[in-house]
């Protein structure tokens, strides 16, 4: 999704000894994240720094070491852009999940909350 148009549809499988695997499905339009080569590696790319011990413990707890499981609890959101995921039969909406100030805003895909004196 970017905010709420649908970009792409991929699946999720379960690989070759418990590895997950992003497959695309379907692609909407040519509009997708700067640097986007395949949903798997913008996905993993998304997910907190892993190697940092407690941020790895973290993550575990949280149910989002896998890559199912970080997709399913935070919608591979992030600060930096308005791109993120959701279930197809989901209706969900950006400005239900969005972690920017102003939700609605495209142009504050970039903003970071700041606060006022």
């Amino acid at each position: 999704m970017n905010i709420d148009r649908p970009v792409l549809k991929f699946t999720i499988l379960e690989g070759t000894f418990g590895t997950v695997e992003l497959k695309e499905t379907e692609r909407y339009t040519d509009l997708l994240p700067l640097r986007f080569r395949s949903i798997q590696s913008w996905i993993e790319g998304r997910q907190a720094l892993k190697h940092r011990e407690h941020i790895a413990e973290l993550m575990r707890v949280c149910g989002c070491s896998r890559l199912d499981g970080f997709v399913k609890i935070t919608h591979a959101l992030s600060l930096n852009n308005t791109f993120w995921t959701k279930p197809e039969e989901s209706s969900l909406k950006w400005d239900e999940v969005a972690l920017t100030a102003d939700r609605s805003d495209p142009e504050a895909e970039t903003a970071v909350p700041v606060k006022r004196q």
